[in-house]
C-alpha cells in the first residue's frame, strides 16, 4: 500500500486528496474529448460518397436502396434519407422507377452553394464586395500565371475570342454584352490554368463580380478593355510573371474604383 507521500511524488503538481481536472487521468496526461457522434443518417451520407469517389463513374448506376442498406447495415429509410443529401449536392440523379445514377460535378452549382454560404456569413454587403475583391487578385493572378505556361491553342484562342468580343461590346456601348464578355475573358483564363480548384474557386467569386460588373462607371469599362489587352499579349507571349502582374494590376484597378463607389454610396 502506497504512503501518502509517496503518493505526493507520484504526483508533484496536486496536493494529496485533490481531484484530478476533468479529462485528466492521473499520470496519463490529457485525455481527448470525443466529437459529437454522427448520426445514422450522416455516416451513411459520409460512406455513399466515398463508395461514388472511389468506384463510380458520371453515368453509373447504384446498387438500389436495399442493397445498399445491406452493405452499410443501415434501414431503407436511411439511405434514402442519404441518398436524398447527395443528390443535393448535385453528385447523383434519381430517376423515378429507373434507379440512382451517378452525375458529372456541376462546378457551377457547388459554386453557387458556397455563395450562398459567404452571403449568410457576411451580411455587410461593403466588406463582402472588398473582400471577394481581395481575394480574386489572388486567383486571377495565380490564374493568369499558369494559363500562361499550361494554355492550349484552343484556350488562348478562347480567351482572345472573349476579348474581342468585349471590345466590340465596349465599342456599341451594349452594357449587357460587355459584362457578358468580361465575365467570359476571365473564366476563360481561369479554364486555361487546368487547375480543377482554382477553377472552382473562380467560379465562387463569380457571381459577387457580376455585382461589382453592374457597379462600373462607363469611364471604367474603357480602361478595363485596355487592362484585358495587356494581360492577352502576356499570355500569347507564354510570358507567366508579366502575366500574373498584370492580372493583379487590374484587379488593383477595380478595387480602387469599387473603393471610390462604395464611399460614395455610403457617404
Amino acid at each position: 500500500m502506497q504512503s501518502e507521500s509517496s503518493r505526493a511524488r507520484a504526483h508533484p503538481l496536486r496536493r494529496v486528496g485533490e481531484q484530478p481536472e476533468p479529462g485528466i487521468v492521473p499520470g496519463s496526461g490529457p485525455v481527448k474529448v470525443p466529437a459529437a457522434k454522427l448520426s445514422r443518417v450522416d455516416m451513411v451520407t459520409d460512406e455513399l460518397m466515398e463508395l461514388i469517389r472511389t468506384s463510380r463513374q458520371p453515368g453509373d448506376r447504384l446498387p438500389t436502396v436495399d442493397q445498399l442498406g445491406e452493405q452499410f447495415g443501415a434501414s431503407r429509410s436511411v439511405v434514402r434519407e442519404a441518398i436524398a443529401r447527395v443528390a443535393a449536392q448535385g453528385l447523383v440523379e434519381v430517376r423515378q422507377g429507373d434507379g440512382t445514377f451517378v452525375r458529372e460535378p456541376d462546378i457551377a452549382l457547388v459554386a453557387k452553394s458556397l455563395t450562398h454560404l459567404v452571403h449568410f456569413s457576411n451580411r455587410d454587403q461593403r466588406s463582402l464586395l472588398l473582400d471577394a475583391m481581395e481575394t480574386r487578385r489572388v486567383l486571377e493572378g495565380e490564374a493568369a500565371r499558369l494559363a500562361a505556361s499550361r494554355a492550349t491553342p484552343a484556350d488562348l484562342s478562347r480567351i482572345s475570342h472573349a476579348y474581342e468580343q468585349g471590345r466590340r461590346a465596349h465599342d456599341r456601348e451594349d452594357r449587357a454584352a460587355i459584362n457578358e464578355w468580361d465575365s467570359a475573358f476571365h473564366g476563360a483564363i481561369a479554364d486555361a490554368s487546368h487547375n480543377s480548384v482554382l477553377q472552382l474557386m473562380t467560379a465562387c467569386v463569380r457571381p459577387l463580380m457580376d455585382e461589382v460588373r453592374s457597379m462600373y462607371p462607363p469611364r471604367r469599362l474603357a480602361s478595363a478593355i485596355k487592362d484585358h489587352e495587356l494581360i492577352m499579349v502576356a499570355l500569347l507571349s507564354r510570358a507567366p510573371l508579366e502575366a500574373a502582374e498584370r492580372a493583379m494590376e487590374h484587379i488593383d484597378h477595380v478595387n480602387t474604383e469599387l473603393s471610390h463607389l462604395l464611399f460614395d454610396i455610403e457617404s
